[in-house]
């Protein structure tokens, strides 16, 4: 009982770590989403300001800014399960990068007017950082998912062996108790046994002794007769 109890702890805590593994983990990715997104919606107002030229239009841009300086530092403080420090860095600095980007064309477009920012936007600096910002998200995404699917192979066999091991030591203890019901009805039995043969040659010593105080008390009354 005490092995099929720590084995049941040991895999029950073991599907308890995959599971907390499995929430990291898509928190991750959910974190790297949630960057992507933000950082094209700073770009979506670089573009409508670049082009219209209207100061309105880049309350997207400001917005997204503000909050991409949370999201990078929450992102940096995440538990690391299947990715360095070094992947971190590296979309850290291609966020900081195409932020920089942004706001270069942003005070171009104001400072010298539109075709000096469009020129800028049309060498496709902008689109690579975006690009390999994309590719690395992507890497990091399909990392996330080919540990999640392995953590959960690992945990269905960890419940699979859970079972196996809960219903051979259910099996194991029943037969512990079939043996010991039996040690204990032959162990009765061996007890009524030993008290009958205990009673019996009690009740045959007091026969022998009553025969021998009936022998002891026969010559003296034969005596008594003779007399």
């Amino acid at each position: 009982m005490v092995a099929s109890n720590v084995a049941t702890y040991f895999f029950d805590n073991r599907v308890l770590r995959a599971h907390v593994h499995e929430k990291l983990r898509r928190d991750v990715i959910i974190q790297l989403e949630q960057l992507e997104s933000t950082l094209k919606d700073a770009e979506t107002g670089q573009r409508g300001f670049i082009i219209t030229g209207d100061e309105r239009y880049l309350e997207p841009y400001t917005d997204a800014s503000q909050r991409l300086s949370r999201d990078v530092e929450k992102f940096k403080s995440m538990p690391r399960i299947d990715i360095s420090t070094a992947d971190v860095e590296k979309v850290a600095q291609l966020i900081e990068k195409k932020l920089s980007e942004l706001r270069s064309t942003i005070e171009l477009r104001r400072s010298s007017g539109f075709n000096a920012a469009a020129s800028v936007i049309m060498s496709g600096e902008g689109k690579r950082i975006m690009d390999d910002l994309r590719e690395e998200v992507a890497r990091l995404e399909a990392k996330k998912t080919a540990a999640l699917e392995a953590e959960a192979r690992n945990s269905d066999e960890a419940l699979r062996t859970r079972g196996v091991v809960f219903l051979a030591s259910g099996l194991l203890n029943i037969g512990v108790l079939v043996w010991a019901y039996r040690r204990i009805v032959e162990a009765l039995k061996q007890r009524e046994v030993a008290l009958f043969e205990w009673q019996k040659r009690g009740v045959e010593l007091q026969a022998q002794k009553d025969l021998l105080g009936v022998t002891l008390k026969w010559p003296h009354h034969v005596h008594e007769q003779s007399r």
